[in-house]
């Protein structure tokens, strides 16, 4: 994939976070101090922490997102990408112990914020960063304009951007959208509720995705991807599209060698997948 490809679809990720947990302690603080301020109210700020991460699965202190961190590199010069890392390691850690941990462990991990890929010296490195993270912080990529299908509908969007770039092995990590509209249709024929839907081979998750939207209601997204980077991307793709992480399960490895997913086998409602034709 293209070398821009783990910074741009990581970090609009973390903007969605961002977002979603500025709205959700909106509604529940219902106007008793600010989002902003409410690391002063020690007390409150553990009850909606709590809370946070039941309904949502994590938690971002105020300090931690992205118009804040954005906003402090951009007037004092602090390097950014400690500041991101130290971020992006306080939101996997606010779900240690929780039934979402799995589903955030390690998703920001293929961000390299010390490559040389991003410039020759700190000062290069931070004016790239700070371009990548202004290119996506615009009204129209946010959760106030922007509903999560339409969302995820623009990062798998940008997956397939990259995609076309990788040339051959793409069908590795994308099914081109229509593809995976096709597929979806085919395999959800005449059925409007399901417990288990399952992708051995799910790539970035389109074809996972793209099933539920042809049903009335569904149980759990099942999906199993041999690429780290990969599953990274199918575990944002979920989030992204508004699917909570109560409701889905990706795991990482090879199903060939080592199936995750062996209890389920006899209770698959449906099995979808695009095998990778193109690796050896």
């Amino acid at each position: 994939m293209s070398s821009a490809q783990p910074y741009m679809l990581g970090f609009m990720f973390y903007k969605f976070l961002s977002d979603k947990i500025y709205k959700t302690c909106v509604d529940l603080l219902r106007e008793r101090t600010t989002y902003e301020n409410l690391v002063d109210k020690k007390e409150l700020h553990e009850k909606v922490k709590t809370a946070c991460i039941e309904k949502i699965g994590y938690f971002i202190e105020y300090s931690d997102s992205y118009k804040s961190v954005l906003e402090d590199c951009s007037t004092n010069n602090e390097f950014l990408a400690d500041r991101l890392s130290k971020a992006f390691k306080n939101i996997q850690d606010s779900t240690i112990g929780t039934d979402s941990s799995k589903d955030f462990k390690g998703l920001f991990d293929d961000v390299k914020l010390n490559s040389n890929n991003l410039g020759e010296n700190v000062e290069k490195m931070n004016e790239t960063l700070l371009y990548m993270l202004k290119s996506l912080d615009k009204d129209e990529l946010s959760l106030n304009n922007m509903d999560n299908d339409a969302l995820g509908d623009a990062y798998e969007y940008l997956i397939g951007k990259f995609a076309s770039e990788s040339g051959q092995k793409a069908g590795e990590f994308y099914t081109p959208a229509p593809v995976s509209t096709l597929l979806s249709k085919i395999a959800t024929n005449n059925i409007e509720q399901v417990k288990y839907i399952y992708d051995p081979t799910c790539g970035s998750a389109s074809l996972l995705v793209k099933s539920i939207k042809e049903l009335k209601r569904f149980g759990k997204l099942l999906g199993q991807e041999k690429s780290t980077e990969t599953y990274n991307l199918a575990r944002m793709n979920m989030f992204l599209h508004g699917i909570k992480y109560k409701d889905f399960i990706i795991e990482n490895g090879n199903t060939l060698t080592d199936n995750k997913f062996e209890d389920y086998i006899n209770k698959m409602d449906i099995v979808i997948a695009n095998p990778p034709f193109s690796t050896s």
